[in-house]
């Protein structure tokens, strides 16, 4: 096995468990390997492999969520795209942002500060969308941070009672407003 076949069978063990519960024989146990060859390949363990876990996920939100595709489509429809992008991400609020997860655990493998900008650039991008449909700059700032507060509070939600539909009436309700 290499090391993204490991890393896609260890992902969902972080996803459940979170980083503190998220013990090496977890981990091992999810890719069938013992301990030590799990060490092996990840010489840096549990801190390692959630650290590549991590930074995948930010990569993966920046290029199928945040980044604004679609320019021939209007500002709302960009926005609405990005809504059905970070529904397909957390698999319809089933499944945890990694990002959000490890950084509300304050996992180690965390740098705060790089996470908090991380999420600004993502707000401004939505920001640029709803200035582009008309949107006063400090109107357009308060609805990008609504827009991810919503959907991050209803995935929290989601995930806490285990009632996907949670997120996806949140997501839903987000795309109307925006479409109607």
């Amino acid at each position: 096995m290499d090391k993204s076949e490991l890393l896609a069978l260890l992902q969902p063990t972080f996803a459940t468990y979170g980083f503190n519960g998220a013990s090496v024989a977890r981990l091992a146990a999810a890719t069938g390997l013992g301990k030590a060859s799990l060490y092996h390949h990840f010489p840096g363990g549990k801190n390692e492999i959630a650290g590549v876990l991590l930074r995948q996920a930010v990569e993966q939100l920046q290029s199928k969520v945040f980044v604004a595709s679609g320019k021939r489509n209007s500002p709302n429809e960009r926005l609405a795209g990005m809504i059905d992008r970070f529904s397909e991400y957390c698999n319809d609020g089933q499944s945890y942002c990694l990002v959000a997860l490890f950084a509300q655990e304050q996992a180690p493998v965390i740098d705060q500060p790089a996470i908090a900008e991380q999420f600004a650039a993502w707000r401004t991008v939505l920001a640029q969308c709803y200035e582009a449909d008309g949107h006063k700059p400090k109107a357009a700032n308060r609805a990008a941070a609504s827009l991810v507060n919503t959907l991050y509070g209803a995935l929290l939600m989601a995930r806490m009672t285990d009632e996907p539909k949670l997120f996806l009436q949140a997501a839903k309700r987000c795309k109307n407003q925006l479409l109607n």
